[in-house]
């Protein structure tokens, strides 16, 4: 039974609130409280520096005490990767977008921080051909040199794609269409909690023997924000741990 933050939270533990692919949709979404916040990507729509404005004040709203977000394909202005793919996507717009997302939450990209004793490790990019923000090709040396950079003691993973074989199965490509590399580098860390998003019609969660898989996009492939937050309840790092879902 997927956790909505509809029960009180536990003594000792610590409470991690779960969504992506909001989509210019996160006023419209109902977010339970919670200690950390996580969003996995595609938080505008078209990728605009306005949108990014609007997601910030949105996140700044919310109570959580600590907040990280990670990119997405329609993330655009926030990747230096696609400066010149639009008129307006220069260096300086840019470096403004991402300065924008700094006043809201801590952002990751390919890296890491701390929070409640668990090491968080956040990284944006999928495995695509199309041009889109955060994408690289499929099977690349990029893409397997990026997944490679994952730490060891990686506790919670944020990921704008899913693993290969978790909540990955695309109605429009009539396949899964998951991460391998991030798949052989999760069954290589297993971190207790695994996040992302991209795929709309995967959401859902699932405990796997190491620990919780969860694809938690909020909006449906007609970008309406119908699923909600998934909450996972995780205990203070001891030599007991067990996962609430």
């Amino acid at each position: 039974m997927v956790h909505c933050g509809e029960t009180l939270m536990p003594q000792d533990y610590v409470r991690v609130v779960c969504l992506s692919d909001t989509h210019c949709r996160l006023d419209d979404v109902k977010v339970p409280n919670g200690d950390v916040l996580l969003h996995c990507g595609d938080f505008t729509r078209k990728g605009t520096l306005g949108e990014v404005k609007s997601f910030a004040k949105s996140m700044q709203k919310l109570p959580h005490m600590r907040k990280f977000v990670i990119g997405g394909n329609h993330d655009l202005c926030i990747d230096y990767g696609c400066v010149g793919l639009k008129p307006k996507l220069t260096q300086e717009y840019v470096s403004q977008a991402r300065a924008v997302l700094s006043t809201c939450c801590t952002y990751l990209e390919d890296s890491g921080a701390e929070a409640f004793g668990y090491y968080i490790w956040g990284s944006p990019y999928i495995p695509k051909k199309n041009k889109a923000a955060f994408t690289l090709p499929r099977n690349s040396e990029q893409l397997a040199s990026i997944r490679s950079q994952m730490p060891s003691h990686t506790s919670i993973l944020m990921t704008h794609c899913p693993p290969r074989g978790h909540n990955d199965y695309s109605v429009k490509h009539q396949k899964p269409v998951g991460c391998d590399h991030l798949s052989s580098f999760i069954h290589g860390i297993f971190p207790v909690l695994s996040v992302f998003g991209h795929i709309h019609e995967g959401y859902g969660a699932s405990q796997t023997e190491w620990g919780v898989v969860a694809n938690v996009a909020v909006c449906d492939r007609d970008y309406e924000p119908v699923h909600p937050a998934v909450v996972v309840d995780l205990p203070v790092p001891g030599p007991r741990w067990q996962v609430r879902l």
